[in-house]
């Protein structure tokens, strides 16, 4: 499941960022939570990738260009990030 966080100034942004017939969810603009996840799991940029298991811990995050070299390996990435979240 992909959810976003969408941090624009304005919802205007925000609708630019994630239009109404998005395939996926997003939190509400300005959205307490978003500021304890960037502060739970170190979120520090954004645009960025946060690879969440149900239980809220951190699978995989923003640390460096990790989540871009594995996405570069295609839908086997998901197989490892599950296996990861499984073995936290």
């Amino acid at each position: 499941m992909v959810i976003l966080a969408c941090e624009d100034g304005d919802e205007d942004g925000m609708d630019q960022s994630f239009p109404f017939d998005s395939p996926f969810l997003a939190f509400k603009f300005k959205d307490e939570h978003i500021a304890s996840m960037k502060s739970s799991w170190n979120i520090y940029a954004n645009p960025c990738l946060a690879v969440i298991n149900l239980d809220g811990k951190l699978i995989e995050g923003p640390t460096g260009n990790k989540i871009e070299t594995e996405l570069g390996a295609g839908a086997a990435v998901v197989d490892q990030w599950v296996e990861k979240g499984e073995n936290l």
